[in-house]
C-alpha cells in the first residue's frame, strides 16, 4: 500500500482541475459505453458474470476518482467519503436510466447495486491507502465479497 499512497499524494499535489477532469473523464466513458444499442447475445454463464463484474470494477473507479478529486483525504468516516460515494452511486442510477432508452439494452436493479458496491470499494481502496488500520482489511474483504455477490444477483438473479 506504500506504493498507492505515494500515488495518491502526488495525485492530491495536483490542481484542483487537473483532478476535476478524472471523474469526468471515468463517467463520459461509462456514459460513452452504455450508449451502444444491444442485440441479441449468445454468451456463457462465466462470461455475462464478468461482463457485469465490470460494473464493480468501473464504479471502483469512478468512485476513488471522485474522491481524488476533492480535498485531501483523512481518516473521518463522513463528509468527503460518503460523498463521492454517494455521487458516484448516484451517477450509476441515472446511467442505468440513460441505458434504458437505448435499444436492445435495459436498466438493472442489481447493476445499480453493483455499482454502488464498486463505489464503496473504489473510496474504501484510497481510505485504506490513506490511513490503514486492521479494520480496513475486514472492510475490504466484505466489500469484494458483497461486489461478487452483487454481480451473481445481477447475472443469475430476478433483476
Amino acid at each position: 500500500l506504500r506504493g498507492v499512497l505515494w500515488l495518491v499524494a502526488g495525485w492530491l499535489r495536483l490542481p484542483g482541475l487537473v483532478r476535476a477532469a478524472a471523474p469526468c473523464s471515468v463517467g463520459a466513458l461509462l456514459w460513452y459505453a452504455s450508449s451502444f444499442p444491444g442485440g441479441p447475445t449468445r454468451s456463457t454463464a462465466l462470461a455475462s458474470w464478468l461482463h457485469n463484474g465490470g460494473h464493480v470494477v468501473a464504479y471502483a473507479a469512478l468512485g476513488s476518482a471522485v474522491l481524488l478529486a476533492g480535498p485531501r483525504p483523512t481518516a473521518r468516516v463522513g463528509g468527503w467519503w460518503l460523498g463521492s460515494w454517494l455521487l458516484a452511486t448516484a451517477y450509476g442510477g441515472v446511467d442505468e436510466w440513460h441505458q434504458s432508452w437505448v435499444p436492445g439494452r435495459t436498466a438493472s436493479l442489481g447493476d445499480v447495486l453493483s455499482d454502488a458496491i464498486g463505489a464503496a470499494l473504489g473510496v474504501a481502496l484510497v481510505r485504506a491507502a490513506w490511513a490503514w488500520d486492521g479494520r480496513q482489511a475486514v472492510r475490504l474483504s466484505l466489500l469484494v465479497l458483497a461486489g461478487m455477490a452483487s454481480v451473481t444477483l445481477a447475472t443469475f438473479g430476478p433483476w
